[in-house]
């Protein structure tokens, strides 16, 4: 559940303040109670409230779809334009401080490709399957998280 909430979390902050943040522009946004500053804002303070626990802060640098070292200096960028609350602006500096020194742990990583056999590998992403699981149709056996991830986008 840990790993689900921490790259829901970094892909919505992705989105709000990485390259394609220009993208999100709407016509009306009070009509269509888009709030995208205030999103940022909420975003920050659950990751601020959630890096005092080590799993979360885990989770969040395993994720390597959305969550890139540079992604807490963006979104610290953001709030410091929109002029978010100097507190909340302090607490996720050091927020940022305490997830770059999760990330790149080699305990973190997975293990070079080759020293993993072929047939512990994802076919999709190649990487090592924690949760395999068999597709009814091609009976091809895929890691549950990488099957998850193509189907919900």
């Amino acid at each position: 559940m840990v790993d689900r909430i921490a790259a829901m979390l970094n892909y919505f902050l992705r989105q709000l303040v990485g390259e394609k943040k220009k993208d999100l522009k709407v016509r009306d946004m009070d009509k269509l109670n888009f709030q995208p500053k205030e999103l940022v804002k909420f975003i920050c303070q659950i990751f601020v409230d959630l890096t005092n626990n080590e799993a979360f802060c885990k989770a969040v640098c395993s994720d390597t779809r959305s969550f890139t070292a540079d992604l807490p200096d963006l979104a610290l960028n953001v709030l410091k334009i929109i002029g978010a609350d100097p507190i909340l602006v302090e607490n996720f500096q050091n927020c940022k401080e305490r997830l770059l020194q999760y990330y790149g742990r080699s305990d973190l990583s997975e293990p070079d490709g080759d020293e993993i056999p072929d047939e512990f590998l994802d076919p999709i992403s190649y990487t090592l399957m924690r949760d395999p699981v068999m597709l009814p149709a091609s009976k091809v056996i895929v890691d549950r998280s990488t099957i998850t991830k193509h189907l919900l986008r």
